[in-house]
């Protein structure tokens, strides 16, 4: 798939906002026999509670290992949690899976009849294309929750368009692409570089921000 060359123009309007790619969240794992565990850490039912009535999450390094079609292993309660809360208004925006290059749509619909929920198309990739996910789910952007591991892809879309981001750490390196490996570090040096210099840098205000979104270690 190589470098996702969208996010590069935004590059002047991050320099001039760099809020845009300050996560609402970041989660960065619980560590169990090298695995890392990450959608567990999301307390769903309480962003229901919240108002939250949507989620969309990217799908490699999130769900999948790399251009995977079946679910992490160690995700599978979290997910069954996560279907079993939000049901319908579930869904996933890829890069891979459902892009324009995903030859006859094969691994999007691959990973439908995997993961039970549906991947949505799409010619242009993120972080141009977040108004899809307000089409699909029909409800408003601020009641949406986007959770991606890439800052410029995942984030900084979720962010323009007003939802709700969590940012996680990948899953595993086992697959990924050394560019995309490079370019995150890239993403998350320069995170680190806007919080520090431009303290206190965080994301866009949000309505529906919550501190319980996530659960502490202990419980998750």
């Amino acid at each position: 798939m190589g470098i996702n060359r969208q996010g590069f123009k935004y590059l002047p309007k991050v320099y001039k906002s760099p809020s845009l790619i300050v996560p609402c969240f970041q989660v960065k794992g619980t560590y169990t026999m090298s695995e890392v565990v990450l959608i567990r850490s999301l307390a769903f039912e309480k962003m229901k509670d919240a108002g939250i009535k949507a989620i969309c999450f990217d799908k490699d390094n999130v769900l999948t290992a790399p251009y995977v079609s079946e679910l992490y292993p160690s995700l599978k309660n979290a997910w069954e949690e996560c279907q079993q809360v939000f049901k319908d208004k579930i869904a996933i925006l890829s890069n891979s899976a459902g892009s324009m290059d995903d030859i006859g749509y094969k691994a999007a619909s691959a990973a439908e009849r995997s993961l039970k929920v549906p991947v949505i198309r799409h010619r242009l990739k993120k972080p141009d294309n977040g108004i899809l996910i307000i089409r699909h789910f029909q409800v408003p952007p601020q009641k949406i929750v986007v959770v991606g591991d890439r800052l410029f892809t995942d984030i900084l879309m979720g962010n323009m368009d007003e939802m709700l981001t969590i940012h996680t750490q990948p899953l595993t390196a086992k697959g990924e692409e050394l560019s995309i490996r490079y370019m995150r570090k890239f993403e998350n040096t320069l995170l680190q570089y806007i919080t520090t210099k431009y303290p206190p840098s965080q994301a866009p205000p949000h309505p529906f921000y919550r501190p319980s979104f996530i659960r502490t270690p202990m419980n998750v």
